[in-house]
């Protein structure tokens, strides 16, 4: 643990668990009793993860979390660019070698400072939750019924990637904005009236498709170029169609949030009908978000089995759209609440 995971903790005493006593290893008595191949290290990493994070140390994390997500939403463009030019090389004009397309070199250039802010800035029991998390998803021994029992055991591993999953929004935020703002421009030039908060919905659908095609066609960046447009496409096809199941409830709650439409309607019932507004945009926000994110991240996973050519992993994609839907529908509850709670603010 860091020096200045040490110092939060200690500034939360009533959370500080007391060091235990390092375990003296035993050499194995028969070859057949020695680890296999990385248990050693999950088996370290259970116990570090037990050791749990102090209140002032979890803060920290979570802003750790936030300032990694940025880096990582932002990939996000040059990955759309990516899958836009078929991720090919270019010549370089002094060297006349080819050579990675800048859209590949800034992707991998905001990859790794995403990944440097987290492996730096998170303490160690919170690395070690977030690698727990990780292996469960990869577990062929693991099912979806075994998600609760994960995320008892490693909240701060979940907690910290709901913050991401809440910063990967700015991609189809910004695109629904740009859109609203595009519509608006076209609705002067052509003096015809247009929705803005249906424009913006059309820019966060758009937006949150590319986004997890792009995700697919970089996390298959080892395969041939046409199997990658093929999970790519799989992708697409399953955020469109959980999108299309849940009415674009994810879409449309974000797209309200920016145009502040649901705050203002909340805000002309009055207070006890704001109060209200609240209360029921968490409750559908929550559902409804969880169901689109669960179809979401089971096709990226489903993607992917197909961009490699493997037989499709239900297990694993039941694994990987459970904890999607857990992201989902707490980051759903919180902008339904936000988007109606605006009006309590005055907004």
């Amino acid at each position: 643990m860091s020096l200045l995971d040490d110092l939060l903790n200690e500034a939360d005493p009533a959370l500080q668990q007391p060091a235990a006593t390092p375990a003296t290893p035993v050499a194995p008595a028969v070859p057949q009793a020695i680890p296999q191949p990385g248990l050693g290290a999950e088996l370290l990493d259970e116990a570090e993860a037990a050791k749990g994070v102090g209140f002032f140390s979890g803060l920290k994390d979570l802003g750790v979390s936030a300032a990694a997500a940025v880096p990582q939403a932002v990939k996000t463009v040059p990955d759309i660019l990516r899958m836009a030019v078929g991720d090919a090389q270019v010549m370089n004009p002094i060297t006349g070698e080819m050579e990675d397309s800048p859209y590949k070199k800034l992707s991998e250039l905001l990859g790794g400072l995403s990944d440097w802010i987290s492996e730096k800035g998170h303490s160690d029991s919170t690395q070690a939750q977030r690698r727990n998390v990780a292996r469960f998803m990869e577990d062929d021994k693991k099912s979806w019924k075994d998600l609760p029992e994960v995320l008892a055991q490693n909240p701060m591993g979940a907690g910290t990637q709901g913050v991401e999953s809440i910063f990967s929004m700015l991609v189809p935020a910004g695109a629904g904005a740009a859109a609203a703002k595009g519509a608006g421009a076209m609705g002067k030039a052509l003096k015809m009236a247009v929705s803005p908060e249906k424009a913006m919905t059309a820019g966060v659908i758009g937006g949150n498709t590319l986004m997890n095609a792009a995700d697919t066609f970089d996390a298959t960046a080892d395969q041939p170029l046409e199997d990658r447009y093929k999970g790519a496409g799989v992708s697409a096809a399953a955020s469109l169609l959980a999108s299309a199941l849940t009415g674009g409830a994810a879409e449309k709650t974000l797209a309200s949030l920016i145009s502040g439409q649901v705050a203002k309607n909340a805000a002309a019932g009055g207070s006890a009908a704001a109060l209200k507004e609240v209360g029921k945009q968490i409750g559908k926000g929550a559902v409804k978000e969880g169901l689109q994110e669960t179809g979401e991240e089971a096709g990226n996973s489903i993607g992917e089995d197909v961009a490699r050519g493997q037989d499709i992993d239900l297990q694993k994609a039941g694994r990987r759209g459970a904890f999607g839907g857990v992201l989902g529908a707490a980051m759903g509850g919180g902008v339904g609440g936000l988007n109606a709670g605006a009006s309590l603010r005055g907004v």
